[in-house]
């Protein structure tokens, strides 16, 4: 199953000067993917995008810029210069993967983080350390909080 669609590839090419209908080169395709994977593999799990359907569309984009590169670089193979457009694709891809793998670049499908803010994670709250039970409700135990609030001593 290829990660990338025609539509999506196509959205990255001249249509008057490339038209990559009706199938993809799933060779090229498959390799593409594979490279681009391998590197953002580093800062996400990217283990569940095995199709076209279960990847994220800025990934889909990636692939789909780095396949029309190739694409344009196989045509203009003749020209020792090669294809400017296709050096800027690249070079906008693979931008992308930096910011990715730094984390200033966010994919949107991903679930973002959430803290819970309404508890603080450092109080010490846990009881289940105190050495006798409270005898009150003003008792905390030998485990109860290191500190206390409020209290004048």
């Amino acid at each position: 199953m290829t990660h990338i669609t025609v539509q999506d590839a196509q959205a990255w090419a001249e249509p008057t000067k490339l038209d990559v209908s009706p199938d993809l080169d799933s060779g090229l395709e498959a390799s593409v993917a594979t490279q681009v994977l391998a590197q953002i593999a580093q800062a996400r799990d990217v283990t569940g995008w095995v199709g076209s359907s279960t990847t994220p569309a800025l990934i889909r984009s990636i692939i789909s810029m780095h396949y029309i590169s190739w694409i344009y670089r196989r045509v203009y193979a003749e020209d020792d210069s090669g294809s400017a457009y296709a050096s800027r694709l690249m070079q906008r891809a693979d931008k992308l993967i930096e910011g990715i793998i730094a984390g200033t670049v966010v994919i949107e499908e991903e679930p973002a983080a959430t803290v819970d803010a309404t508890t603080p994670v450092f109080y010490p709250n846990d009881a289940s350390t105190a050495q006798t039970e409270p005898l009150n409700d003003l008792d905390t135990g030998w485990g109860g909080p290191a500190f206390t609030m409020g209290v004048v001593w």
